[in-house]
């Protein structure tokens, strides 16, 4: 609520991709699933998440779709999630935010916020790889490879972020 032009907001986690903390690259073009420290809980990690901050909250292209804020006003000016070219999901919420900042408004993270995304429990990470290969095909037609390319670099490489990867992983260290 901070600018009536702030669309969607989304938290850090574990597996959101650019989102995620403390890494969000594995090796290959895989994006990172970091697992909770030994014996600790989603809520510690939240914790450590929250004591960290700088409440900075870095705007991005997009955020990842496991879990995000819209705005009402978004949703009246752009519409819902586009159903039909993805109809099982996958690029659905990505084309959204697309949409989001095509309509002048902004993404966001709330670098104060984490929330644990347990991976593939919908459909199983086969179904779940074969899906996002096919949103991934839909997106390009819609959006464009170049422009695709150059949201997902903005959020791995978003500076503000960078720090934040950097402190939970100092913060984590000294456990």
């Amino acid at each position: 609520r901070s600018d009536s032009k702030m669309g969607i907001v989304g938290p850090l986690s574990n597996a959101a991709g650019g989102q995620s903390v403390p890494h969000c690259s594995a090796t290959g073009a895989e994006w990172a699933v970091n697992v909770l420290p030994r014996g600790w809980s989603a809520d510690e990690m939240a914790r450590l998440v929250l004591d960290g901050s700088e409440k900075k909250f870095p705007l991005v292209p997009m955020v990842n779709g496991f879990c995000f804020l819209i705005n009402q006003d978004l949703i009246k000016a752009i519409g819902y999630l586009d159903e039909e070219s993805f109809p099982e999901g996958f690029g659905e919420e990505d084309d959204f935010c697309l949409r989001a900042l095509d309509a002048g408004f902004f993404v966001a993270i709330a670098d104060h916020s984490y929330v644990y995304h347990a991976k593939s429990k919908t459909f199983g990470h086969r179904r779940r790889r074969d899906l996002s290969a096919r949103g991934w095909v839909r997106m390009k037609e819609k959006h464009g490879s170049e422009r695709l390319r150059r949201t997902h670099d903005e959020v791995r490489d978003n500076g503000v972020l960078k720090a934040i990867r950097q402190r939970i992983e100092t913060s984590l260290a000294s456990l």
